[in-house]
């Protein structure tokens, strides 16, 4: 032990301790530094006391057989100097200058505090093997400190640990860290067990990778792969006793999980690296929750990407943190898909038809590719044209996002205060297609893109949009299908060279109530989808501000039994397609933006109060109708020819 004192100057240490665990504190205060690495720097400007530096004096055994072959751990006792390494805290130096390959059979059980294995020169490399017995590693440290520690050297030749690794320290934060130096891959295939978090340090572009699951990682506790180096790409099996696998690099390493058992009380993915990746592509089934969390704003640093074939199918509900893209098919035996505060992107046909919570941050559906299509509810895996009947509650500041070309129908209701996207879909055809049936009362705005359409109801179904404060903001079309019906007087609703259409599959008359219309680009009210019953469409009011000649209001496919009505007084009451609106009347120069299109024949508007201080527009049949065509300039001029003919012919009594 040493013990150094200061008088409040700065102090710049280098401490190399090989094998050893140091610790160290400053008299007097609370202050305590651990070295988490054999070698360890401490620094900084340290109060007036003094600095015990205190670390386990441990003994080192060195590996001294250079030859090719097959050799046991304990004899002959000559292979190692200078005694055979067995016992918590000691360190096994697995290293020569090997002339060839070497297989080390354990042959018992044995326990080191660390292991360094490589060769200290030439091309050959080590296999630690089983053997008939088993590999502890416990740094018999009671402190709290660094733990144990295994390290495949920078001159190594890429070994493999074929024999099981047990972890047995208990006392430390970090039970185990496996650090690889070596510029390839260093193979674990025996798998590692035991107690305690678990470490795991590629570095100079170096890689793990762990065979199979039953030669995989399944120590209880977690796994954090914490990587120096942006070239590494390391393969992970992880077993059920693992409750959390996290990379931490510091550059921009990818971390590949090859196999996944989920633990019975949960398993949480997590990617919180400067740059790099986490992938999980590979199917993940049994009973247990799932959490993917990424905590950074890098939108493809964490990818699931096993398609169709792989599915995250286990029983128990997947929670996703922060901007994740699942590219795999999600099946129906989650029973819930919660998003917290992120991005979450789904690209498959998902058979997944249980609820979707959105607290905070987006949830899409959208296109993989050209050919597969996003959905929900899709059995078949590959119809694009999913059945949901999976309720999806909305949080006030998340939205929904629909951006695939699939035609998706939502059964289950859309509710919560917020929002719903349709947006135009990546891949052709590039438009978007939602059809919501069944009662939907979510309180946010409505946004549908240009060239997409959200419709309420089918030909043969209802849906309706029951809101008090959502709007809507429409450049694409609101298509109102059936007996559909949108109650939601509070909210705006801004057309922007969008349309809303009302058909005729009814065969009662459909009335649907909307907030405050504004017009800020050329759009249109169609009143003709179908062939069934009349339909009313009416607006809390009408911005007429927005109203000019490049931004017109077009009704098109206003029926009418008597064409249509310009007094309040002919009015057929209600039997025939109705545009009402409340608030303030439309002026007169504000009226002429809008436009009827009847049978290929432009009309000018009227409207008239009926009573309440609403108002109902019109077609007006009795002016001179927009030119559209020549002809019937020409029909009028030939009429008042042959009535001026007459006219002049009977007053000089040539016609009767």
């Amino acid at each position: 032990m040493e013990t150094q004192k200061t008088s409040g100057l700065s102090l710049f240490l280098t401490l190399t301790f090989r094998g050893a665990k140091p610790w160290f504190r400053v008299i007097g205060t609370t202050t305590t530094f651990s070295s988490a690495r054999f070698s360890s720097t401490l620094a900084g400007a340290l109060i007036a006391g003094t600095i015990l530096l205190c670390g386990k004096a441990q003994a080192q055994d060195t590996w001294q057989q250079t030859a090719s072959g097959t050799y046991t751990w304990t004899t002959p006792t000559t292979n190692w100097s200078p005694s055979v390494p067995n016992a918590s805290g000691v360190t096994a130096n697995l290293e020569s200058a090997l002339a060839g390959t070497e297989t080390v059979d354990l042959g018992t059980a044995i326990t080191v505090g660390t292991l360094n294995i490589g060769a200290t020169s030439g091309a050959f490399k080590f296999n630690l093997a089983a053997g008939g017995g088993s590999l502890t590693l416990n740094s018999g440290d009671s402190t709290g400190g660094a733990g144990a520690a295994i390290t495949e050297e920078s001159t190594a030749n890429g070994d493999t640990i074929s024999a099981g690794i047990i972890m047995a320290d208990t006392a430390t934060t970090t039970a185990l860290t496996i650090t690889n130096d070596y510029g390839g891959q260093f193979t674990l295939s025996g798998g590692i067990t035991g107690s305690g978090n678990l470490v795991l340090e590629p570095n100079a572009a170096a890689a793990f990778i762990t065979a199979n699951l039953n030669g995989g990682i399944d120590n209880t506790g977690t796994v954090t792969f914490d990587s120096t180096a942006s070239t590494v790409t390391s393969t992970i099996d992880i077993g059920s006793n693992v409750t959390e696998v996290l990379n931490d690099s510091s550059a921009g390493a990818t971390l590949q999980i090859g196999a996944l058992a989920l633990n019975s009380n949960g398993t949480t993915l997590e990617y919180s690296a400067a740059s790099g990746h986490l992938d999980l592509n590979v199917a993940v089934s049994g009973t247990g929750n799932l959490t993917l969390d990424n905590t950074t704003s890098n939108t493809g640093a964490f990818s699931i990407a096993g398609g169709s074939a792989n599915q995250i199918d286990m029983t128990g509900t997947l929670t996703t943190s922060g901007p994740i893209t699942v590219g795999s098919a999600i099946g129906t035996a989650v029973t819930s898909i919660t998003d917290t505060a992120g991005k979450l992107i789904l690209t498959q046909n998902n058979p997944f038809n249980n609820s979707i919570t959105i607290t905070t941050g987006t949830v899409t559906i959208a296109d993989a590719s050209g050919t597969v299509f996003g959905d929900l509810g899709d059995n078949g895996l590959s119809t694009s044209t999913g059945t949901f009947s999976g309720g999806i509650s909305i949080a006030s500041g998340a939205t929904f996002i629909w951006q695939s070309s699939a035609a998706q129908t939502i059964s289950g209701g859309i509710t919560g205060a917020g929002a719903l996207t349709v947006s135009t879909a990546s891949f052709t055809p590039t438009a978007a297609n939602l059809i919501l049936t069944g009662s939907n009362s979510y309180t946010g705005e409505t946004t549908i893109s240009s060239t997409d359409t959200l419709q309420v109801g089918t030909s043969t179904t209802n849906g309706s949009i029951s809101s008090s404060t959502g709007g809507f903001s429409i450049s694409g079309t609101l298509q109102l299908n059936n007996g559909s019906a949108i109650s939601s007087n509070a909210g705006a609703v801004a057309l922007s060279g969008g349309t809303i259409a009302e058909a005729r599959y009814s065969s009662t008359k459909v009335s649907n109530s909307l907030g405050t219309l504004s017009v800020s680009a050329a759009s249109i009210l169609n009143f003709g989808l179908g062939s069934g019953a009349d339909n009313t469409l009416t607006f809390a009011g009408i911005t007429g501000s927005g109203l000019t000649s490049s931004h017109t209001l077009t009704i098109d496919n206003w029926q009418n039994t008597g064409l249509a009505y310009t007094t309040a007084s002919t009015s057929d009451n209600g039997a025939d397609d109705q545009l009402l609106y409340g608030g303030t009347e439309l002026t007169s120069a504000q009226l002429a933006d809008v436009i009827f299109n009847i049978n290929s024949t432009t009309y000018s508007a009227s409207q008239f109060s009926v009573g309440g201080g609403e108002y109902e527009i019109v077609a007006d049949v009795t002016a001179v109708p927009e030119p559209p065509t020549t002809s019937l300039l020409l029909v009028s001029l030939v009429l008042v020819g042959c009535w001026k003919r007459r006219h002049i012919g009977h007053a000089l009594g040539l016609t009767s």
